[in-house]
C-alpha cells in the first residue's frame, strides 16, 4: 500500500468537508458551546445548592398543638412552620415542598420515655423539597437528641455517657486532586459524546454515503487501490474525531478553570502537565478504536440509515465504563483494566486527570488500542474488497 496514496483520499474527503461551511461550523464549533453550555449548568447548578442550603424552608405541619415544644424547636431551626389540618393536601398541591405529620400520641409517647412518631411528607423532586426534608430531618434529629440528655439528666447520667465517640471529618484532598477527580467524572463523559457523534457522521458519509451517491465505483476507476482508499477514509475520520475530542478536552479544561469552577471545588486550578498529556492518550486511544469500527458498519451497511441504526447502540454502550466506574475517578485501579476494549483508554481519560492513573497505563492502553484498531481496519478492508458489500446500495 501507498501511505501517499492514501493521503490523497483524505484530503479529497477533507476538500469536501471544507466546502460545507456548516459542517465545518458544526465540528469546530458545537463540541466548545457543548462543553461550555455543559460547564456553566454546573456552576449553576452548585449555586443552586448553595442557595437552597441556606434559605428558610416553609413546612406545613399537621397536628402542631400535639407537639407545641417542637414546633417550637423547629421555627429556631431554618424552618417556617405553617399549621394545616391536611399536610399532604399541601404538599400535594404544591404549596409547600415538605409537610410534616404529628400525631395525637406524641407528647404522651414522649411522656412515658417511649418513641413518638413522626412522619415527613414529600412530593416534588427538586432542589426545594430535598433541601426542605433534610432541613426538617436534621431539626427532629436535633431535637430527639436534646429529649435523650433530659432524660438521661432525669436518670443521674450525664449526658455524656450517651456518646463514646466523637466523629470528627476532615478533607486531606489537595485542591489539584479535588480538581483532576471532578474533571475525571464529567470531562470524559463530553469527550466521548463528541467523539462518537462527529465520527458516525463522518465515517457514514465517506462509506455508506458514496454508495448510495454511486461515486465510490468513480473512485475505485482511478489507479488506487482498494486498501489506499480504505485506509485513507479512515484517516479522515480519525482526524476529524482527534480534532472534536481534542478540542473538547481542551475546552472543558479552560472552563473548569475560568468558568466559575469555585462553586465546585475550594480552589479551581490547572493540574500538572503529565494528567493532560495522560488524558490525551486516553482519547487518542478511543479515537482510533472507534475511528476503524465506525469505518467497518459504514463498508458494511447497505444505507445510511442502517449504518445509524446500528452506530446508535455504539453511542450508548460508550457510556457504560463511565457508570461502571462512576465515582472512581480517585480510585487506584487494576492494571489490566487499561488493556480491555474502549474501556482502557476511557479509564485512562478518568484516572489520568484524577492523578490515580498506573505508571504503565498510558503505554498499556495506546498499545491495546492500536492492536484492536488494527484488526477492525483488517475486517474492515476485507468488507471493502467484497463486492457484495462494496455495491450493497444498488441491491
Amino acid at each position: 500500500m501507498r501511505a501517499r496514496q492514501a493521503g490523497r483520499v483524505a484530503r479529497r474527503h477533507a476538500r469536501e468537508l471544507l466546502r460545507e461551511r456548516r459542517t465545518v461550523m458544526f465540528l469546530l464549533i458545537m463540541p466548545a458551546v457543548t462543553v461550555l453550555v455543559f460547564a456553566f449548568s454546573r456552576e449553576e447548578l452548585a449555586g443552586q445548592i448553595a442557595e437552597q442550603a441556606t434559605l428558610r424552608h416553609t413546612v406545613a405541619v399537621q397536628g402542631t398543638h400535639n407537639a407545641e415544644d417542637l414546633v417550637r424547636f423547629m421555627g429556631r431551626r431554618n424552618l417556617d412552620v405553617r399549621a394545616v389540618d391536611d399536610a399532604a393536601a399541601e404538599v400535594r398541591a404544591g404549596r409547600t415542598p415538605v409537610g410534616v405529620i404529628i400525631g395525637e400520641g406524641f407528647s404522651r409517647a414522649l411522656g412515658r420515655s417511649g418513641r413518638a412518631e413522626v412522619t415527613i411528607l414529600t412530593g416534588e423532586r427538586s432542589f426545594r423539597s430535598q433541601f426542605g426534608q433534610l432541613a426538617v430531618r436534621d431539626a427532629l434529629d436535633a431535637y430527639n437528641r436534646r429529649v435523650v440528655r433530659e432524660r438521661l439528666r432525669e436518670a443521674g447520667v450525664s449526658p455524656r455517657a450517651a456518646g463514646a465517640i466523637r466523629v470528627l471529618e476532615r478533607d486531606i484532598a489537595s485542591a489539584a486532586e479535588r480538581t483532576g477527580s471532578l474533571l475525571g467524572q464529567f470531562l470524559p463523559l463530553m469527550v466521548i459524546a463528541q467523539v462518537v457523534s462527529v465520527m458516525s457522521g463522518v465515517a457514514t458519509d465517506v462509506t455508506v454515503g458514496e454508495k448510495e451517491r454511486r461515486t465510490v465505483e468513480a473512485l475505485l476507476a482511478t489507479p488506487l487501490t482498494r486498501r489506499e482508499v480504505a485506509t485513507g477514509k479512515w484517516m479522515i475520520t480519525m482526524t476529524i474525531g482527534s480534532v472534536a475530542a481534542l478540542l473538547t478536552l481542551t475546552v472543558g479544561v479552560l472552563a473548569f478553570r475560568y468558568a466559575g469552577a469555585s462553586a465546585l471545588v475550594d480552589t479551581a486550578r490547572f493540574l500538572p502537565p503529565g494528567a493532560y498529556v495522560r488524558a490525551t492518550l486516553g482519547v487518542v486511544g478511543l479515537v482510533v478504536v472507534y475511528s476503524s469500527l465506525q469505518l467497518l458498519v459504514g463498508f458494511w451497511a447497505r444505507s445510511s440509515q442502517q449504518a445509524a441504526i446500528v452506530l446508535s447502540p455504539l453511542f450508548f454502550l460508550s457510556f457504560i465504563p463511565l457508570f461502571l466506574f462512576e465515582g472512581q475517578s480517585g480510585t487506584t485501579l487494576a492494571t489490566w483494566l487499561y488493556a480491555t476494549p474502549v474501556l482502557g483508554p476511557v479509564l485512562l481519560a478518568k484516572t489520568g486527570l484524577a492523578g490515580t492513573a498506573a505508571d504503565a497505563a498510558p503505554l498499556i492502553a495506546v498499545a491495546t488500542s492500536l492492536v484492536y484498531a488494527a484488526g477492525i481496519l483488517i475486517l474492515a478492508d476485507r468488507v471493502f474488497h467484497s463486492e457484495r458489500a462494496l455495491l450493497r446500495a444498488s441491491g
